[in-house]
């Protein structure tokens, strides 16, 4: 299953003396499908779909065991 990607993020967050990445975001077209690629090989964890009506903009936010998280977005134009 794949999905072409328009962008690709990273968060860095710096806490004294190392550096962390909190999560990471990519842009996709299928947001269904990539969330349901990340659940089923790498058994990621979603929250709900966040979206927000006034610019179509939509989100998940995947958890796994370890690592940071990673934002899948969807909006059109992008």
């Amino acid at each position: 299953m794949a999905c072409p990607v328009a962008g690709f993020f990273v968060l860095l967050i710096k806490q004294d003396p190392l550096m962390y990445i909190e999560h990471l975001a990519i842009w996709c077209k299928d947001l269904e499908a990539m969330k349901g690629f990340y659940s089923k090989y790498f058994n990621a964890r979603s929250n709900a779909r966040y979206h927000n009506p006034r610019n179509l903009f939509s989100s998940y936010f995947l958890s796994f065991e370890k690592g940071p998280r990673l934002e899948l977005m969807q909006m059109p134009g992008i």
